[in-house]
C-alpha cells in the first residue's frame, strides 16, 4: 500500500497564538426617520464608543462617524453638526 504524504503547515509562533482579534459590535440605541434620512445612534458595549449612522434614501452608502459619548444625544438630533 502506498501512503499519501500529507504536508502540514508549521505551527504558529506563540506570539501569534496569543493575539486575538477584537470584534467591535455596535448596538443600536435609537433610530429616527425624517427628510429622507434615517439617523441611528449606536454604542459599542466593549469600548463604550458611540457613533452616528446617517442613511440617505438617495445614497447607497451610509455616513458613519464617531461622536463623544457626552455629545451623543445632541449628535443624534443634529448629526450634520458633528459629521466630519
Amino acid at each position: 500500500m502506498l501512503e499519501a504524504v500529507v504536508k502540514r503547515a508549521p505551527p504558529l509562533p506563540r506570539w501569534r497564538e496569543r493575539r486575538r482579534r477584537e470584534v467591535i459590535v455596535f448596538v443600536e440605541l435609537d433610530t429616527r426617520h425624517g427628510a429622507g434620512y434615517t439617523v441611528s445612534l449606536e454604542w459599542d458595549r466593549g469600548s463604550g464608543a458611540t457613533q452616528i449612522v446617517v442613511l440617505d434614501s438617495q445614497e447607497a452608502s451610509p455616513l458613519v462617524f464617531p461622536v463623544p459619548g457626552a455629545k451623543a444625544g445632541d449628535a443624534f438630533l443634529h448629526p450634520f453638526r458633528y459629521a466630519p
